[in-house]
């Protein structure tokens, strides 16, 4: 009886109403004392499998939702891994190599604008400067948005 039930669980209604006939039928064949409350359980299997079986599927909806967020879990860390390593590749990208750059970019201007005493060239080398010194300034702020 207890193993018919949790048959019931996990096949469809139409499989349950058969076993649970099939065992009526043999129990039917095997003389017992108590036949009558023996057939009266495996009636109320019957009965009660359709229920069992709409329990079986919502647990297996579950087991299935459950798989699927530890599936997520498991993208969303791997994803924030990725956005880590990505941080650390920009910051280290903004700290060594652009700023070293514009510092080397800002000496070279230094040079040629004490080379060059063309007021022109001088006003020329003052703007690329400037805008050197803003691209600086705006890769240190770039790193600290980064550090946050």
């Amino acid at each position: 009886y207890i193993l018919l039930f949790a048959t019931a669980f996990i096949i469809d209604p139409f499989a349950s109403f058969s076993l649970a006939s099939i065992a009526i039928f043999f129990l039917l064949l095997t003389p017992r004392k108590d036949l009558l409350s023996e057939i009266v359980q495996l009636f109320s299997l019957i009965v009660i499998a359709p229920l069992a079986n709409l329990f079986g599927k919502e647990h297996q909806k579950n087991l299935l939702k459950q798989a699927k967020i530890n599936l997520l879990e498991y993208q969303e860390q791997a994803l924030s891994e990725e956005v880590k390593d990505q941080e650390l590749a920009v910051e280290k990208w903004t700290k060594l190599i652009l700023r070293e750059k514009l510092i080397r970019i800002w000496k070279s201007l230094e040079k040629l604008s004490h080379i060059l005493k063309n007021p022109h060239m001088e006003e020329e080398i003052r703007t690329i400067k400037e805008n050197l010194k803003d691209i600086l300034v705006s890769s240190e702020k770039l790193d600290e948005y980064i550090k946050r």
